[in-house]
């Protein structure tokens, strides 16, 4: 399936935030700092924090992504 040249310039031009959007990417960073930070006072160190953590990365990853990717830009 061809994916298209509007959707390989959305994915891999260099995302350059703005002001407002910069805010929400730093409240994405900020809660999961803390999240990231209750399951490493919480959970056991094992394979399953490992992952969670991992995941965790890849969710503010994906999320800041969509704001500079998929949000209206002014």
């Amino acid at each position: 399936m061809a994916i298209g040249m509007d959707e390989l310039v959305t994915r891999f031009r260099d995302p350059k935030p703005n002001d407002e959007q910069a805010a929400r990417m730093t409240n994405i960073c900020a809660a999961c700092l803390d999240l990231a930070a209750l399951i490493d006072r919480t959970c056991p160190d094992s394979r399953e924090k490992s992952d969670a953590l991992t995941n965790l990365d890849y969710v503010m990853y994906q999320a800041n992504a969509a704001i500079t990717r998929r949000a209206a830009r002014p």
